[in-house]
């Protein structure tokens, strides 16, 4: 292999130089010229060092090879286009020139728009609500407005202008008759009109006006509106009744510990039973149905399988009254805590 002195590098440049006159060192590279590219940057430095070094004055930095754009095609193809695009919209549209040649021509994005006379600031996240406000024919509530599916959502309106009401009078738009802030007077009598209770989410579902929001702000919560109105609110959670509470009790027609009512999917829940009731026992006792004794069903007739008991059955009861937990008797059969709560529940045990 030859050594490469600096001599001979300066002489192969020269040499060069005389054919072709000056060569980049792209081009010089793809023409597998000798000495390598790398030989000359080990020696000199640099590739304009190189050619300096051999006598040759080279530019600093060479002209983008843009394939004959020029500034003057940049602004004609940009005022082709009418109005401010993005570089991403640009180069989606697969304009010409490309982005990048045109950001070389100008320095960045901005300038070369602002050469071409359409370059516009772009709008603040206010002027953008602003503007999405005045396309629509008319005023929406904030309930109207998420329904919809609009965005921005109504949160990010109240929070570039402080309240739903001031963006809207910002847009020039005022609300509706109609949709003017009621009184707490008005809305009670709405509420007596209605005469029953329901839930928030039902009466957005259902009514248009007042929200279930306003509801809350000017009564603190929503059941206190309707207690104000004199209409009584169900106790529990869901207003699940006592009465249907304890048909659903009845309809097991023998005694289940709550666990074991949890795992088979009972409804209400044991904790809403309890909430009504008091306690567990409580509530067995209000339906008149006894606590179960080993060897009776824990089901209703109707719901009895048609099987003989199983060793392995009689086993998990047996365990199971002797204050062996769930887990305890999985790990010790192998099975999952919801088998063994159903083969418990619903094992068809005679009576001794």
């Amino acid at each position: 292999m030859k050594r490469w002195t600096r001599d001979a590098i300066l002489a192969a440049i020269q040499k060069v130089h005389q054919e072709d006159g000056y060569v980049s060192s792209y081009r010089w590279m793809k023409a597998r010229r000798q000495p390598h590219f790398y030989t000359i940057i080990h020696v000199f430095g640099n590739w304009h060092a190189a050619w300096q070094s051999a006598g040759f004055d080279v530019p600093r930095r060479l002209p983008p090879k843009a394939n004959g754009v020029t500034r003057e095609s940049v602004i004609r193809a940009i005022q082709d286009v009418g109005q401010f695009e993005s570089e991403r919209v640009w180069s989606m549209h697969h304009r010409t020139p490309s982005a990048p040649a045109i950001r070389k021509l100008f320095g960045s994005w901005q300038s070369a728009w602002e050469a071409a006379g359409l370059w516009t600031p772009p709008l603040s996240p206010a002027e953008r609500i602003l503007l999405r406000l005045r396309q629509l024919d008319r005023y929406y509530t904030e309930v109207e407005w998420d329904r919809a599916g609009f965005k921005p959502v109504s949160q990010t309106i109240r929070n570039n202008f402080g309240s739903w009401t001031a963006a809207w009078e910002a847009a020039g738009i005022g609300p509706d008759p109609d949709h003017r802030r009621l009184s707490r007077n008005e809305i009670l009598a709405i509420l007596k009109e209605h005469g029953t209770y329901c839930t928030a989410k039902t009466w957005d579902e259902s009514h248009g006006r007042p929200t279930s929001r306003t509801v809350r702000k000017l009564f603190g919560a929503w059941k206190s509106a309707w207690q104000a109105a004199g209409i009584p609110c169900p106790d529990g959670v869901r207003a699940v009744s006592r009465q249907l509470a304890l048909e659903a009790l009845k309809a097991e027609g023998q005694f289940a510990p709550a666990q074991l009512w949890d795992a088979t999917g009972h409804r209400p829940s044991s904790r809403t039973i309890r909430k009504i009731f008091g306690s567990w026992a409580a509530a067995w006792d209000a339906a008149e149905i006894s606590p179960a004794r080993p060897g009776t069903s824990l089901v209703s007739p109707n719901e009895r399988p048609i099987r003989s008991l199983s060793a392995t059955d009689l086993a998990l009861w047996k365990d199971r009254q002797q204050g062996k937990t769930l887990t305890d008797l999985s790990r010790q059969f192998g099975l999952s805590t919801s088998t063994i709560a159903r083969r418990i529940l619903r094992a068809r045990i005679p009576q001794k």
